[in-house]
């Protein structure tokens, strides 16, 4: 008898990841499940607290992050994350050799979740990563998937991608998303508290310096702005040198591209995203 897997079995039929269902390739992407087919590295480094040994985890399934190896690795300990593996294929990963910058994967022996899934938590203090500017164009995207914590709800400042003299992230000027570019211009986009807590899917597209915002799908604020050029970032989860705006909450995906995505690159990704992480995308 022969099973039809995709519907006896649970599992999908077509076993592509997000970013192969997209018609242009990342620049760089992060996450802590796979999100391309033909990447076959691991997901995370963890360095866990007891004795600050490393180990690399990978997937299970195809897809899912092995929380069992990262458990056995850590133990009742906590786990910190000290590379952030590229699946793009250029090797641009996310590190941190500083252990009191390292954001966390396990807190005393549970994996950190969001939308049930794992994610990596950054204290809005000090933790960040650096990468290598997976940019150099006027047309550039960068897709979220984040949530804010508590501390952005006063005066302060989260970012999720910080240059030498620029930002992607939560803005206090305006509490809102905002990106400003290394050559000028400021991209702000108000959003409203209860919606600036909740998991989030954002994408900026950024076509010729002018720049768009979606939230979940929608277009939120003004609809264009232009920003300057060459927006290059070389933190996760800071701003400049990693010393401002520190990211408050968790991370769970970025994907950076070196291109303007297109209606419906950015829709097949979004809409994969919310599928993965059970939030709803327009």
């Amino acid at each position: 008898m022969q099973l039809d897997l995709g519907l006896n079995l649970g599992i999908q039929s077509d076993f592509r990841k997000a970013l192969d269902f997209l018609s242009i390739q990342s620049s760089a992407a992060y996450s802590l499940r796979k999100l391309r087919n033909a990447y076959i590295g691991n997901a995370i480094r963890v360095r866990r607290s007891s004795d600050n040994l490393e180990t690399d985890i990978g997937f299970i399934n195809g897809t899912e992050l092995d929380t069992t190896a990262l458990l056995a690795h850590c133990g009742a300990n906590n786990g910190f994350v000290t590379i952030w593996y590229d699946q793009s294929g250029n090797n641009l990963n996310a590190t941190q050799v500083t252990a009191t910058n390292q954001p966390s994967i396990v807190t005393s022996g549970v994996v950190n979740l969001d939308s049930g899934k794992p994610t990596i938590l950054y204290d809005g203090i000090d933790d960040f990563f650096n990468i290598v500017s997976a940019v150099n164009s006027s047309n550039i995207s960068f897709n979220s998937v984040s949530k804010l914590g508590s501390k952005s709800l006063v005066a302060n400042s989260s970012y999720l991608l910080g240059a030498a003299s620029g930002f992607y992230g939560y803005d206090n000027e305006g509490f809102g998303v905002a990106l400003s570019s290394t050559t000028g211009g400021y991209f702000n986009s108000p959003i409203p508290t209860t919606v600036r807590l909740s998991t989030a899917i954002d994408t900026v597209t950024v076509a010729t310096n002018v720049a768009s915002l979606f939230r979940f799908g929608t277009a939120i604020g003004a609809p264009t702005v232009t920003i300057g050029t060459n927006f290059q970032p070389v933190f996760i989860g800071a701003n400049i040198a990693g010393i401002t705006g520190n990211w408050s909450g968790s991370i769970s995906e970025i994907v950076i591209a070196n291109s303007t995505l297109s209606t419906a690159n950015r829709q097949t990704l979004e809409r994969n995203q919310g599928s993965y992480y059970s939030i709803i995308v327009t």
